[in-house]
Order: C-alpha cells, then structure tokens, then sequence
C-alpha cells in the first residue's frame, strides 16, 4: 500500500509541475496590486486587502515576495504570509474559513436598488432564474 501512495504522491508532484507556476512575483504599488508571473507568460494580480494577511499591510512589509515550492508557492517574509499558486488561480486568497467569512459579508450587502427591488432573491435578470453571485477575490487575469 506505501509503494502505491508514494506512486500516487509522485504523479500528483509531477501533474502540479507542469501546470503554470510562479516565475516571479512582486507588488506594483501604482495599480495598488500583487502581481505574480507565471511561467505561461500569464500574469495574475491582486489587491493585498483582499488575502488573508496582507490586509493592511505596508508597502514596505509587501516589497519582499519569495517565490517557494519549484514556483508552487509564494512567501511574504516580513507578514509570515504564504499562498499556494494553484489555488491562487481558482480565486482562494485565504483559508477556508477566512473566504467563507468574505463570502457571507459579501452575501449580505445589497448592492443598490436593482437588488432590493428583486426581494433580495439575486436574480440577474426577471424571471430568468440565473442567480448571480460574485466572490470576493478580486483577481485580475491577463496576457503579455
């Protein structure tokens, strides 16, 4: 059974290799967003309120950005702050329980008149039964 869960452990460590990883990573101050390239050439930002422990970071304390784990990782020394690369790109800027916390604030919040003159029911459009949800990540994507 070991040889079969280390066969496993290893197929796993070499499919999240070939996926996308970070290459660098650094704060661009200007746009007020983390910024982390990845080896696809694909570059991922987003704002430091928005991830758990680095919320009301300095500019200073975000300067330092270590790329860890073969670029599967990155590190914040000064916040003792660490975010997977993977769950990065599905929008998880936290704990679990942290982004649950977000989504319920979220969730709670009207968004103006258009909400409440639906009863609150988050349809995005009358009768169409699409619900409309937005998660608080706040990534951007884009392509150099």
């Amino acid at each position: 059974m070991e040889d079969r869960e280390r066969t496993s452990d290893a197929l796993a460590c070499r499919a999240r290799l070939r996926g996308p990883r970070a290459e660098s990573a650094h704060d661009d101050a200007g746009r007020d967003r983390v910024i982390v390239r990845l080896t696809t050439g694909v570059e991922i930002g987003f704002a430091p309120r928005d991830a758990e422990g680095l919320a009301g970071a300095t500019r200073e304390e975000l300067a330092v950005i270590e790329v860890e784990a073969l670029g599967l990782g990155i590190h914040f020394p000064r916040l003792d702050a660490d975010f997977h690369v993977p769950a990065l790109l599905e929008g998880v800027l936290g704990s679990k329980a942290w982004m649950a916390a977000r989504l319920g604030a979220a969730g709670g919040r009207a968004r103006g008149g258009a909400k409440a003159a639906e009863g609150g029911g988050g349809l995005s459009g009358a009768g169409s039964g699409v619900v409309a949800r937005r998660l608080p990540t706040g990534i951007e994507c884009g392509i150099d």
